[in-house]
């Protein structure tokens, strides 16, 4: 399902589910005002100001932002608790803070969200988020998380090269993902 979320997000739900209810989603600002996109090259889907999304017949999903440009497109969806999407070579920021991160802020790599304590060195605490130079960014929730005596996990991860980005549920749940268009 694709819906909006706040004045700046596009909600990608695999699934049957209700929208997860989060406190990482609570914005403040009504969610965006979308039409529908009926006929489009990359399928249909939903377009606002900040930008549209768009489901091919096939599954593959494609962001463009709000001039029409496309910033990413998925894989043909296969399964609910997963998703890999085109990455132009750009650089990755974000996913939170930890004493490995102090000296470079942008990432290639797993993203796995933890809280943690890390003895001797401080607190680590990633976040299912990143924001690219290919123009947009990206969240992603859970409704599950785990313990483990390493720390407390979100069910959802990613792993972000520079030629495309996987998302998935490690509780094999459906995934949710807001895309966030930058403006151009």
């Amino acid at each position: 399902a694709l819906s909006t979320r706040g004045a700046s997000a596009l909600r990608v739900r695999l699934g049957p589910a209700e929208p997860i209810d989060t406190p990482m989603v609570e914005p403040e600002a009504p969610d965006a005002v979308w039409q529908p996109l009926e006929e489009s090259p990359h399928g249909k889907g939903i377009a606002t100001n900040i930008g549209s999304i768009a489901v091919s017949k096939d599954g593959v999903i494609t962001l463009m932002d709000a001039d029409g440009n496309v910033l990413t497109r998925s894989q043909p969806i296969q399964r609910l608790d997963e998703l890999t999407f085109s990455a132009k070579g750009g650089e990755v920021f974000g996913r939170g803070a930890g004493v490995g991160d102090a000296l470079k802020l942008s990432k290639y790599g797993n993203i796995t969200p933890v809280v943690q304590n890390e003895y001797g060195k401080g607190s680590l605490s990633h976040v299912p988020y990143y924001y690219t130079t290919d123009g947009y960014a990206a969240l992603g929730v859970a409704a599950t998380g785990f313990t483990r005596p390493t720390g407390a996990f979100l069910a959802i991860s990613c792993d972000v090269g520079p030629e495309s980005i996987t998302w998935w549920n490690t509780q094999a749940d459906p995934l949710e993902l807001y895309l966030m268009p930058g403006s151009t």
